[in-house]
């Protein structure tokens, strides 16, 4: 057998095993194991499949240490071992030795996939179940000259199985906690509502289509406005961040966790945001977030609908402008005023109301407010 020319230390070890831990990606993972595995025994090859369903890896990786490539993927792996996993479900560990035994025909497949069979002579499969079907599978393998593995490394194996498989896990929550994130961003970005969030020091986290404009006008006025690009220009109004600041030192200065102030712009009638500080989790580390939303039309009576549901489904309809001209027309507004806050010509705003009255169905500025109503 080949051995390691120099045995690692147990610090190398641990040092490994932590990078292994600490990876936040799949990509990282897959260099920690590769890097704790160089250090740990000799092989050949190794791989890495993940996502397994039907006995199909959804991604799968693959390293080889030395020598000329060979056709052994994800495919092969699964193959090969395929009805050995159906027999003994769970199982953690095994070798290409216990595989043949129970399964002669396993040689035939793994010829069919890999062309030729002079590559590796062993392997080691460390599998990770849900349920009862293959999640997971770590492939190791080794040459006829390198031998089989000892029981040194078969222990080492064994923890490294367990180091993996907690790395996994974590990366499958990480995953489902990504994915739901997007969904939820995605949803939120197409609602007519203007709103962004903020973390505790004022930096950006997720902003509508809306809220970009709302900053944009805010900033440069209706007329500048239309000539920019929101997200490219975004910058949070001074007085936004005044009001955060506000916000934010009455929670330092108290056990008070939440707290609200509006801010009003200096020039444009209307035009205000409501800033609302929240604490959405208990604990020693929990930070704050800023909740900023943006209303440009009239709010005494909230005739505005924006906090409606049906409201919200129809406004998706249309565009961010003719939003704002249907808001401000169903608030009572006539033509003439709205071009005015708006900063456009009033034969645009004719050409937008008509717009808003074909998407939505209906025949005039009556049934408009009664649908936002």
């Amino acid at each position: 057998m080949i051995s390691i020319p120099h045995p690692p230390t147990r610090g190398e070890l641990e040092r490994g095993r932590f990078e292994l831990h600490s990876a936040l990606d799949g990509e990282s993972v897959w260099q920690a194991s590769v890097r704790l595995l160089d250090l740990a025994l000799p092989y050949h090859s190794c791989s890495l499949l993940v996502g397994i369903e039907n006995y199909r890896a959804a991604e799968s990786r693959h390293h080889v240490v030395a020598g000329d490539y060979f056709n052994f993927g994800s495919a092969a792996l699964v193959s090969v071992s395929g009805p050995f996993l159906r027999a003994h479900p769970r199982i953690k560990q095994y070798t290409y030795s216990e595989v043949i035994e129970t399964d002669p025909e396993a040689p035939l497949r793994r010829l069919e996939k890999e062309v030729t069979l002079s590559a590796w002579d062993q392997f080691v499969h460390l599998v990770f179940w849900r349920r009862n079907e293959p999640d997971g599978l770590f492939s190791v393998r080794r040459t006829a000259v390198q031998g089989d593995f000892s029981a040194a490394e078969n222990d080492f194996l064994r923890q490294f199985r367990t180091d993996l498989g907690a790395a996994l896990q974590r990366l499958r929550k990480l995953q489902r906690e990504r994915s739901q994130q997007a969904a939820v961003q995605q949803f939120v970005t197409h609602l007519p509502v203007p709103v962004l969030f903020l973390d505790g020091r004022g930096k950006l986290n997720f902003a509508t289509r809306e809220a970009y404009e709302q900053c944009a006008v805010w900033n440069h006025g209706p007329v500048q406005t239309r000539a920019l690009n929101p997200r490219s220009c975004f910058r949070l109004p001074p007085e936004v961040v005044a009001g955060c600041e506000q916000l934010l030192e009455r929670a330092d200065g108290g056990p008070a966790r939440t707290g609200e102030t509006r801010v009003i712009h200096p020039s444009i009638p209307g035009l205000t945001a409501t800033i609302s500080l929240r604490a959405p989790l208990k604990g020693p580390w929990s930070c704050f977030t800023f909740v900023v939303t943006f209303c440009s039309a009239p709010v005494a009576d909230d005739s505005s609908g924006q906090g409606r549901p049906a409201a919200l489904r129809l406004l998706n309809l249309l565009t961010v402008s003719e939003r704002q001209v249907a808001l401000l027309v169903a608030g009572g507004e006539r033509n003439h005023d709205v071009a005015r806050r708006l900063g456009k010509s009033l034969r645009t705003v004719e050409f937008q109301l008509n717009a808003i009255y074909r998407k939505l169905g209906i025949r005039g500025r009556t049934q408009l407010t009664r649908l936002l109503a």
